[in-house]
This record gives structure tokens, sequence and C-alpha cells, in this order.
């Protein structure tokens, strides 16, 4: 009996009740990994528009493709909703324009299509949160396709925090490791 009522203080407290504010306003910039084929830098934002749940956010990234030594350019503007389902959980939904070039030297080769996805932040535990995302590709010049982020975000207070999160489906998976500002 002792221990039941113990554990309920204990998932009484503030530690485990407490309201966790996901930041949907933020600056980030890293380096970018597609399978060991093609890495460089990326930047990316999102901002939110007051607490109305809405946000835009956006991301370009730079790679280059090891064995051809050829620069690729991708770029994503998009906009999204989140909507806090428990204290500790976010559930968002993003629709988003994708564009990406390369130069070939005497010509440039470019595709655009657009991403739908849907997804939650979870405030783990201490600073750190855990995202996953459902992603579908289709239209424009892609071809219809899936693909999972799984995500981790570790705080170092309110503002500065460390992200990596990992994109995978049936091809190459993409790695991602940043430092993120959050406003």
């Amino acid at each position: 009996m002792k221990k039941t009522i113990l554990a309920l203080a204990l998932l009484a407290s503030p530690a485990f009740v407490s309201a966790h504010d996901f930041s949907y306003t933020y600056a980030e910039g890293g380096y970018v990994n597609l399978d060991g084929v093609a890495e460089g830098p990326f930047l990316a934002g999102s901002f939110e528009f007051g607490d109305s749940g809405v946000f835009v956010f956006g991301n370009h990234t730079q790679a280059e493709v090891d064995f051809f030594n050829l620069d690729v350019n991708t770029s994503e503007l998009g906009l999204g909703y989140h909507h806090s389902v428990h204290s500790r959980v976010d559930v968002f939904g993003e629709l988003a324009y994708q564009y990406a070039e390369t130069d070939l030297g005497l010509f440039n080769v470019s595709v655009e299509g657009y991403r739908a996805a849907l997804g939650a932040r979870v405030h783990l535990v201490g600073n750190l949160d855990g995202l996953v995302k459902v992603n579908h590709y289709a239209g424009g010049d892609f071809d219809t396709d899936q693909s999972v982020t799984a995500g981790l975000e570790y705080s170092f207070g309110k503002r500065w925090s460390v992200v990596a999160d990992t994109e995978f489906n049936e091809g190459p998976e993409l790695y991602r490791l940043g430092a993120r500002y959050s406003f």
C-alpha cells in the first residue's frame, strides 16, 4: 500500500504533470548525410503565428555527391499546424513544396514536388524530446513515395538545443545533425 501511495505521489509531482511547450519558432543549422553518398550543410527555420498552432517552415541543403563531385541544392517551403493532445505530446501536420537542382556543367537539372506529413513530438524526459513523422511525397516530378522520420532534440536551457534525425524508406537513409536556437 505504501508503494502504491508513493508511486501516485510521484506521478502527481510537477516533474510528471507539468506542461511542456514545444517551440515552433527556431533557426537551425548543421550537417546532412545521405547514406554516405552525399553530404553537406543545411539551414532550416520555422515560425509560429502567435498561439494559433499554425507555422511556416523551410530548409535549404547544399550536398556534394562524393563519387561524381556534383553539388545538389534542395529547398523546401511549407505550412504546418500543431495541436497539443497531452501536456507532453503535440501532434502536427505539414504540407510542403520541394525543389532540387544540380549543375551538370552544360545544363542544369531540376525537380520539384510536394510532401505531406503527419507526426508527433513527445517530451520524453528531462531535456530530451522525441519526434516521429510519416512523410508522403508526390506530385510534380516526384514518384509517389513514403518515408518515416525519427529524431531527438536535447535542450541546453530554453534557447539552445542539439537536434538529430534520420529519414528512412526503401532507398538511402538521410541523417541530419544540427544546432537549434529557439525564439
